[in-house]
């Protein structure tokens, strides 16, 4: 999908390469594993990127933001993306966060609609270059 991802490797963007180091080295970048393979990733973080932060402005706080979401296509259908944002709402509970926010590609309805279905409802719009993405927000239940 180059409208999803563009048309140049992630990997040559240096912001890309500058973003991963900054969730690595502040303790924000999640790998899950299977018998030591890689399955799934995620960001989670107080820090909203650049390019959203005058669609999140005006939102309430305090939040985390997921990025760097990613599951193995093979495992599509088996919950862990759903997993992977259940655990992103326990932990932005136990950081004390009142909302998870999380941004995608507003050209995929499929993926917007999985986030719908997940409980977040879609606030806004938000832009990298010539790329339009969709806000979207989930309350967050305190710990009990």
């Amino acid at each position: 999908m180059p409208g999803q991802w563009g048309t140049e490797p992630f990997s040559d963007s240096v912001d890309a390469h500058t973003r991963f180091l900054s969730w690595i080295e502040n303790g924000n970048f999640y790998v899950v594993d299977s018998d030591r393979e890689p399955i799934g990733t995620l960001a989670l973080s107080h820090t909203v990127p650049e390019y959203a932060r005058e669609g999140c402005a005006e939102r309430p706080g305090p939040a985390l933001y997921l990025e760097a979401l990613t599951t193995d296509p093979s495992l599509r259908g088996q919950g862990l993306g759903r997993s992977l944002l259940a655990w992103a709402e326990q932990e932005s509970a136990r950081q004390g966060a009142g909302w998870l926010r999380l941004d995608c590609w507003a050209g995929n309805a499929r993926l917007r609609r999985y986030y719908r279905k997940a409980g977040f409802e879609e606030f806004g719009r938000c832009r990298l270059g010539n790329w339009e993405g969709a806000l979207f927000e989930r309350k967050i239940k305190a710990e009990a």
